[in-house]
């Protein structure tokens, strides 16, 4: 795997992360 797509899977992974919190956060109001 190149250095270019290993960064793209963190990326998505953060994203994906980023969005399960989003939906925590909205939840708890």
């Amino acid at each position: 795997m190149t250095e270019r797509a290993e960064l793209i899977n963190d990326i998505e992974k953060l994203k994906a992360e980023r969005n399960r919190l989003l939906r925590q956060v909205e939840e708890a109001e």
